[in-house]
């Protein structure tokens, strides 16, 4: 059976025992909400404010049998939004994970380029984040994002908790793979 990445990526946060997860609806990471919404076994509930939709999982994570809230955000201002909430739960040592989406792959600005942005709402993510978060993890086009799921999980819960941020561009959300 073929499937698309963002199915991948709903099932992986499934198996990690989340049954919930917030977002905020976006076009920069349209496809993975899309996914959400299909699932039957994870309810998605929509904010207006990414703030809000990443406290929320940080609280439903301290709440609930698996430990860890899941949020999602989209690119630009969805990601410079949720800042503040992620710095929460980085002092805090709260363990929670972030999917953002972000631009198409070819879009992503290039180390030492002159141009500000490519695409629409790039913003640098991984730059943002620095400093407040255990891990910045970008999927790549050969990347297995069941693994990168898994990965976060992992290190969020492990040592001292904290937020892991998975970057998914929009190109790679529909990719599609082969359920194996």
């Amino acid at each position: 059976m073929q499937l698309i990445n963002s199915d991948l990526l709903i099932r992986a946060i499934i198996s990690n025992g989340v049954s919930k997860i917030f977002l905020v609806p976006g076009g920069g990471c349209m496809i993975m909400q899309d996914a959400a919404i299909r699932s039957k076994e994870l309810n998605p509930i929509c904010f207006h404010s990414e703030q809000s939709a990443v406290l929320a999982a940080e609280f439903y994570g301290r709440n609930s049998p698996c430990g860890i809230g899941v949020a999602m955000v989209t690119t630009g201002p969805g990601v410079t939004n949720a800042v503040s909430s992620v710095t929460s739960a980085w002092l805090d040592s709260r363990p929670l994970i972030i999917i953002i989406g972000q631009v198409k792959t070819p879009d992503l600005k290039k180390n030492n380029d002159k141009i500000r942005s490519y695409g629409v709402q790039y913003v640098d993510s991984k730059n943002i984040f620095k400093g407040i978060c255990k891990r910045f993890l970008r999927l790549k086009v050969n990347d297995n994002i069941t693994d990168i799921v898994d990965k976060a999980f992992s290190i969020a819960k492990s040592n001292r908790p904290g937020p892991v941020i998975i970057e998914v561009p929009l190109d790679l959300q529909s990719k599609k793979v082969n359920e194996k």
